[in-house]
């Protein structure tokens, strides 16, 4: 097997304190602005900053169909808010090399002068790629800094990643240029391809193997996964965060639901993307792009370890496999569409997680994978926003009963539906309905952005 997968999820999986679209918008315009003063993040010393946001005459940002999507109704961590534009506003007044955790040390003095800014009506937001048949991460943008008698401008452009920057501009002048080299650890670099999955290059069984003996920055990394979404978990239940899925299923399970493995972790699982959607200021593990694919891949599994006897060697396995499916598949969909990636990704990852954890044979472990895709892979994605707990609820109840139901012997006959022969070709298959639903997306997208 050519592929590293350790280095995979040291690239796949990182810390977001908030939801990673309105988060990357926030960090386009914050670069941008810090570029006038001639900083580039992580190529440049960071030197006294004499410029003064006040200053700032406009801030112009675009982004492609989905990233708009995903930042228009969200919360915005340490605000209280929604709102891209409150986010973009609050770039300038942040720390670019704090990247996916832009928003971790959030003030409300730093929320008082971002809702100045945009109370004078400085930000703009425009769609860019209108037309095209992709579905991609694409950020621009621009800010137009008043130095006396003096128009100063600051580029950013981030490309296919939410922090994977591609062109930093001061004026004319170009910056940073991904063309020569890479910002941070964001972009994998010509000829370090292990670094990367691409189609057909590993299957579930050398997965399993891989993590069967993780090494041990790999599960440092699960272990941080883990302890991140409890959290969030917690936070989600002890504030009654965005409309309460957890906590009213926490209730009902008293009243009419009753206790039991799928409830317990229905509950817990709301509760954390409660916390995420509302805003709350914790930090999400972050698996291929979105925070709330974290929680997906992460929960049902954490949930199912703490309801059956937590045997935590093979919860890091479990949850390992899971994030390594979960950006196996992103490499045949991308990071965004109109089909929900926390169930049509993060879902299939978190199945063959609870599968495994419960002693699953690699077959049984494909099996999973396959009753998932045959299960819910319609469900669409239609943004970011408090609701998303729902999805996530009823993605943890089919994560757990396609595991059990391979584990119970059923595997789904190849002449049905969308199931391939094996589980590779069912994520190969899932990929192709992903880039085929860019009608479906636009449609979407054209009915949120009608509510104004």
């Amino acid at each position: 097997m050519a592929i590293d997968l350790a280095k995979v999820l040291e690239q796949d999986v990182e810390d977001a304190t908030g939801c990673t679209e309105p988060i990357a918008m926030a960090l386009a315009s914050s670069i941008a602005y810090h570029a006038i003063n001639g900083y580039v993040p992580g190529k440049s010393t960071r030197e006294k900053d004499t410029m003064s946001p006040e200053n700032i005459e406009k801030i112009v940002v675009g982004a492609d169909r989905d990233v708009i999507k995903n930042a228009n109704a969200v919360g915005i961590p340490g605000t209280g808010q929604k709102g891209m534009k409150l986010a973009i506003a609050m770039g300038v007044y942040c720390n670019p090399e704090l990247r996916l955790n832009l928003f971790k040390d959030v003030t409300n003095e730093l929320v008082k002068k971002a809702n100045l800014i945009l109370s004078e009506g400085k930000v703009e937001v425009e769609q860019i790629d209108t037309e095209s048949e992709e579905c991609d991460v694409h950020i621009t943008a621009t800010v137009m800094y008043r130095a006396e008698e003096n128009l100063l401008t600051g580029f950013c452009e981030i490309r296919h990643k939410h922090t994977n920057v591609t062109e930093i501009r001061r004026n004319d002048e170009v910056l940073f240029d991904a063309r020569y080299g890479k910002l941070w650890e964001t972009k994998v670099e010509e000829g370090d391809e292990p670094a990367k999955f691409k189609e057909e290059q590993v299957s579930i069984s050398e997965l399993i193997d891989f993590v069967e003996d993780l090494p041990d920055n790999t599960r440092k990394i699960v272990q941080h996964g883990i302890a991140l979404c409890e959290e969030l978990s917690r936070a989600g239940l002890e504030n009654n965060s965005g409309v309460g899925v957890g906590v009213r299923l926490n209730r009902l399970m008293d009243k009419k639901l009753g206790r039991n493995l799928i409830t317990f972790s229905k509950y817990r699982t709301a509760a954390a993307a409660d916390a995420r959607m509302a805003g709350i200021p914790k930090a999400a593990i972050s698996v291929a792009g979105s925070g709330s694919q974290g929680i997906t891949a992460t929960m049902p599994i954490v949930c199912v370890a703490d309801y059956l006897g937590r045997n935590e060697e093979r919860l890091f396995q479990a949850v390992a496999l899971s994030y390594l499916i979960t950006s196996y598949i992103s490499a045949y969909t991308g990071y965004l569409s109109a089909l929900c990636g926390c169930v049509v990704k993060a879902a299939v990852g978190a199945a063959a997680g609870v599968a495994y954890y419960l002693g699953g044979t690699p077959q049984q472990v494909g099996n999973a994978i396959d009753i998932l895709a045959a299960n819910i892979t319609g469900i669409i994605c239609d943004g970011a926003k408090e609701g998303c707990a729902l999805k996530l609820a009823t993605a943890t109840t089919v994560v757990i009963e396609s595991a059990l139901l391979a584990l119970d012997g059923l595997k789904i006959p190849f002449d049905n539906g969308i199931v391939g022969r094996t589980p590779e070709e069912t994520i190969r298959n899932i990929g192709k309905i992903w880039k085929a639903t860019v009608e479906t997306d636009r449609e979407i997208v054209n009915i949120i952005m009608a509510k104004g």
